[in-house]
């Protein structure tokens, strides 16, 4: 008896830790889903801008305030540069991209599944560096770091916009030349893509060192036909702030389509997380049932072997199934509905439906599982933890 209460006390306190990560991973988990699920798909908002005419900006006044959409030449007067190596010329947008080669941790794939792996280190060009390469390596600092630079005010015929605050289109690479660069001394032309910045004992652009930087270009330029989407605001176009996270002011190439880009990136980013935390929260509720169960079988004495207390241990086991299957394919049935349609169902019937047919799946998968890939032995009794020849033959010495 004493033996059975203390193995009851080790049972809880080892169900009350588990039951404090379950919760913290499953608390987390919800948490996650349903910020996810406040995400706003844009491209919603964006179906309802109203088109105008870049060329006469007095017709659309009544539009203030109101999220618009434009079409036409994206033009600037004013010649930027990054007050390094680049010389001012007629360039939307600027991105100064600064890499250093740099010694990086690698850990080889055959080694990752490892939760202490030892790691190997190597030599290549990288922009940024994360916390744990710099813990681990001894580099020198940057001589210069990355940066974007924008003109401070562009037009689409009559209205003005600010690039620097909005969304633009994809930027190309700058081929280099002598003709747009202002090169000091230790500053090298690699190639027509990267200047070369020796900060190495004996580094060469063919055979760099740890600590040598390399630079490249890559810019967006004026004249190119894009679409802009934000709030007109008399002759100038602003953000349009649908809530304090988020906003519109994005201009579109012109082959883009709109709506359909916003979207995609919408779906892009929101079903990872739906599906990540589909089955963190269904694991979450498989671990709390059978925890609890578990503690109810530590409880219950073993029952006497007779005809009446064996229907009522299968009765028993067939109960704790039905209950079981049925919490866990309501929570499929729940997540499947956020997973396809992002809300929820209105039709009771085909809620009902739903939640049937993922029960019969949620009890088929069950019964694979437990008398296939992990099937007892059939003279297993679970309430023991023991096998039954082993008490009625025990092992002859």
């Amino acid at each position: 008896m004493q033996l059975w209460g203390c193995k009851i006390l080790s049972e809880i306190v080892s169900f009350i830790g588990a039951m404090i990560v379950v919760f913290a991973f499953g608390g987390a988990s919800v948490y996650w889903m349903f910020n996810n699920e406040l995400s706003i798909d844009l491209s919603e908002v964006a179906k309802k801008a109203t088109n105008i005419s870049p060329s006469n900006p007095n017709l659309n006044s009544y539009l203030n305030n109101n999220l618009i959409s434009i079409k036409g030449k994206i033009e600037t007067k004013q010649l930027i540069g990054d007050d390094l190596y680049l010389k001012p010329g007629r360039y939307l947008a600027i991105y100064r991209k600064v890499e250093m080669y740099s010694w990086v941790t690698y850990i080889p794939s055959w080694r990752r599944w490892r939760a202490f792996s030892t790691y190997d280190t190597r030599l290549s060009w990288e922009e940024e560096l994360d916390d744990y390469t710099k813990r681990r390596t001894n580099n020198p600092p940057k001589l210069f770091e990355s940066t974007k630079v924008f003109v401070s005010e562009a037009n689409i015929g009559q209205f003005k916009f600010d690039p620097k605050n909005a969304t633009l289109p994809e930027f190309t690479q700058l081929k280099l030349s002598p003709k747009i660069l202002n090169l000091d001394k230790k500053a090298i032309l690699m190639n027509e893509n990267y200047i070369f910045i020796r900060n190495s004992p004996g580094g060469t652009p063919e055979n760099p060192e740890n600590g040598d930087i390399r630079i490249s270009y890559y810019v967006l330029y004026p004249d190119l036909e894009g679409n802009l989407f934000g709030k007109l605001d008399g002759k100038f176009i602003g953000p349009y702030l649908i809530n304090e996270n988020n906003k519109i002011y994005r201009v579109f190439n012109s082959d883009q389509d709109p709506i359909k880009t916003l979207h995609d990136e919408y779906i892009n980013k929101i079903w990872p997380t739906r599906i990540s935390t589909f089955f963190i929260t269904l694991l979450f509720t498989y671990l709390t049932i059978e925890s609890f169960f578990k503690i109810k079988d530590i409880i219950n004495k073993k029952p006497k072997n007779n005809i009446f207390n064996n229907i009522y241990e299968k009765f028993k086991i067939i109960i704790k199934k039905i209950v079981l299957n049925s919490l866990s394919s309501l929570l499929i049935t729940i997540a499947l509905i956020l997973l396809v349609t992002g809300n929820y169902v209105n039709n009771p019937a085909t809620l009902i439906f739903i939640y049937l047919v993922m029960t019969i799946f949620a009890i088929i998968t069950n019964a694979i599982i437990r008398n296939i890939i992990i099937k007892p032995p059939s003279n297993y009794y679970p309430w023991t933890n023991n096998y039954q020849h082993i008490a009625n033959n025990p092992v002859q010495l």
